[in-house]
C-alpha cells in the first residue's frame, strides 16, 4: 500500500480524518464525553487548538487515536455533517509509546475536561491488568493510595451501579463504601436504588446525590459508631480503667473533627 506524505506544520501533523481510528481498549476510561456539541461548535469557529495524539499502525497508512477522544468525536459530529476536516492537527507518537503510556498521560497529561473519579478508575484498573501495583500508579500519576484504591474499587461496581455513580445520583465512595457492608451485589443494588428514589428534590429539579449520610448502613458501620458502642459496652460492664477514659476522650474528639476514618485508622 503506497503511504499518503502527512503535511507538516512544525511539529504539528495534518492527519486525514479517514485515517484515524480509535482504539476501545486505549480509551475505555473516558465515559462522559459531555456536550460534544459545543465543543463542535468551537472548533468549527476556532479551529482546533490543541492537536490529538496519534500512533501511526505498523506497516499500514492508519493512525490509532491515543489522546483527544472528545476532540475527535467533536470532529466526527463535524463532518457526519458535511464539514471539510480533509487533515486534523495530530502529534504524532513515536513507535516506543505503549499502552501502558498512554493510560497514564490520560491523567497526568490530560488538558481537557479531568477524568472523574470512576474514569480515573478504569484507567487505573486497565494499568493493575498490566502488571502495576497500587503504589506504583499513585507515584507515577501523583496522586494518593488510598485515592487509587478507591477509584479502582468504583470501577469494580456492578454494571448498574457505575451507572449510578457517572449519572451523578450516588457518590462513587458511598457505593463503595456501602458494598463493603451489604451481603452481596443485588442488595447493594436495591439499598442504593431505594435511597436514590427517596432522596429530596433540589431547586433545579434534580435529586439530591446520595452520599454515606443518606445511607444508614454505612453510618452504622463506621469508625466512630463503633467507637461508641465500644464505649458504651464498657461502661455498661462498669470498667472504668484507664484504657477506657482514653477511648471516652477519643470519641468526644473524634466526633466533633472531620477526618474521622483516618484519625481512627492511626489506632489500628
Amino acid at each position: 500500500m503506497t503511504e499518503e506524505r502527512l503535511k507538516r506544520s512544525g511539529e504539528v501533523f495534518l492527519v486525514p480524518f479517514n485515517k484515524i481510528e480509535i482504539d476501545d481498549q486505549i480509551n475505555a476510561g473516558r465515559l462522559d464525553l459531555g456536550n460534544i456539541q459545543e465543543l463542535a461548535d468551537s472548533i468549527k469557529e476556532n479551529g482546533l487548538r490543541i492537536p490529538i495524539l496519534v500512533k501511526k499502525v505498523k506497516n499500514e497508512d492508519k493512525y490509532t487515536l491515543i489522546q483527544g477522544k472528545r476532540r475527535f468525536k467533536a470532529i466526527e459530529l463535524l463532518v457526519n455533517k458535511g464539514e471539510d476536516f480533509a487533515g486534523i492537527k495530530c502529534f504524532l507518537a513515536p513507535q516506543t509509546y505503549k499502552i501502558e503510556d498512554s493510560l497514564f498521560d490520560q491523567i497526568i497529561m490530560n488538558d481537557g475536561t479531568p477524568y472523574t473519579n470512576l474514569e480515573q478508575g478504569i484507567v487505573f484498573s486497565q494499568l493493575s491488568e498490566r502488571g502495576y501495583n497500587v503504589t506504583e500508579i499513585a507515584t507515577k500519576i501523583g496522586k494518593s493510595i488510598t485515592h487509587i484504591t478507591n477509584c479502582i474499587n468504583m470501577a469494580s461496581l456492578p454494571k448498574k451501579v457505575r451507572n449510578m455513580v457517572q449519572s451523578g445520583s450516588v457518590s462513587g465512595l458511598t457505593a463503595v463504601d456501602l458494598f463493603k457492608v451489604v451481603k452481596d451485589e443485588s442488595e447493594l443494588i436495591e439499598k442504593l436504588e431505594a435511597a436514590v428514589e427517596s432522596a429530596p428534590q433540589l431547586e433545579n429539579g434534580k435529586k439530591k446525590k446520595i452520599t454515606n449520610k443518606n445511607i444508614q448502613d454505612i453510618a452504622s458501620a463506621s469508625p466512630l459508631k463503633k467507637l461508641e458502642g465500644l464505649t458504651k459496652i464498657l461502661k455498661a460492664r462498669d470498667i472504668e480503667n484507664e484504657r477506657t477514659i482514653m477511648l471516652g476522650k477519643l470519641f468526644s474528639r473524634l466526633k466533633a473533627k472531620q477526618g474521622i476514618d483516618e484519625l481512627i485508622e492511626l489506632f489500628l
